[in-house]
């Protein structure tokens, strides 16, 4: 495997990795913004 097949293997991988960590914290923040309207509904 040369050089630029390596590189370009691993930006692929990165790149996934990126699109993942995008997609959790999406994840992240949508389970906290549904948290904080539940606590919202909650009578004081």
């Amino acid at each position: 495997m040369g050089v630029q097949q390596v590189l370009s293997k691993l930006k692929t991988i990165l790149e996934m990795e990126k699109s993942k960590n995008m997609l959790n914290q999406k994840t992240f923040l949508s389970q906290k913004i549904t948290e904080a309207y539940e606590q919202l509904k909650k009578p004081l």
